[in-house]
């Protein structure tokens, strides 16, 4: 018998990609699926319409309608609780999977029952254009390079044991606080590692409208992340204390990470430049 996988959809007035999600979703090879989908208050009419459409079409799939906005995070707790998977994967409404994206990852931590998290080499791909970036291989996935590392944002978004997400959420870090994401990376490296499959069967997506949006709205976000995570980390009751002897070390590099990203982040938030369009270009495959 397949082990049971909750894919938590939280959605927010994006009724195309969240059409595009549920199809990718509901045609995975693999097939135990627990489907959840909450629509965080959206305004556009749209939205409901498309998760009803997708409701009638496949008995997986249970939806729900937030009264009021809840912000992000909580909209991604909401589904965390919720869930009654063995394992957890989020799929965002603007990203695409190939139908054998589960099946793959399952597959790893199936034999590996260790690790509390599997993802897959990812690619951005440019939500208006469709271009993709550079192949992330996950290869530098590290407790030492985690603060504005986008890899480990990638990371996140593959399939976690719910058991061990639920254990390394870090729900004390306040939402308006960039890096969740990371540090949850972090949290799962530290606690028994992230596993990475060979097949590229993942992209998500970017919006170049939002590029450098962060520091626009807090010129020190680089700098309140590093003191999250750091602070997460040291305080956190499920990693092990012989690992958190190198904490001092994981304080040192990624404030140097904080420094540099507020560098290139003044950088960016400039009128059209050659580093804002090299970044793109290079990281997110917007020319």
């Amino acid at each position: 018998m397949e082990p049971l996988v909750t894919v938590a959809i939280p959605t927010y007035n994006h009724p195309n990609g969240l059409r595009r999600t549920l199809g990718c979703i509901t045609g995975q090879t693999y097939r135990n699926l627990e489907i959840l989908v909450s629509d965080n208050c959206s305004p556009k009419a749209e939205v409901q319409q498309v998760i009803q459409e997708y409701v009638k079409r496949d008995p997986r799939i249970t939806a729900f309608r937030q009264e009021m906005n809840i912000g992000v995070q909580s909209n991604y707790w909401f589904l965390a609780d919720t869930a009654k998977g063995e394992y957890l994967m989020y799929a965002q409404d603007d990203d695409w999977w190939s139908n054998t994206f589960i099946e793959n990852i399952i597959a790893r931590l199936e034999r590996e029952p260790g690790l509390p998290l599997a993802a897959c080499p990812t690619r951005y791909v440019n939500c208006e254009t469709k271009q993709l970036s550079e192949l992330h291989k996950l290869k530098n996935l590290s407790v030492f390079w985690a603060v504005g590392n986008g890899s480990m944002g990638m990371a996140v978004m593959g399939i976690w044991r719910r058991d061990a997400y639920l254990k390394l959420e870090a729900r004390e870090i306040p939402q308006r606080i960039s890096g969740v994401d990371h540090t949850a990376a972090a949290l799962a490296l530290l606690y028994g590692g992230i596993g990475v499959v060979s097949s590229e069967t993942y992209h998500k997506g970017y919006r170049p409208r939002r590029f450098g949006e962060a520091f626009s709205r807090d010129s020190l976000y680089s700098f309140r992340a590093w003191f999250y995570y750091i602070k997460t980390v040291a305080l956190h009751p499920h990693i092990p204390t012989e690992k958190k002897f190198i904490i001092p070390a994981i304080a040192v590099t990624n404030l140097f990470r904080a420094c540099a990203i507020t560098g290139v982040s003044v950088l960016v938030s400039l009128p059209d430049n050659p580093v804002k369009r090299f970044i793109q270009s290079k990281f997110y495959g917007v020319n």
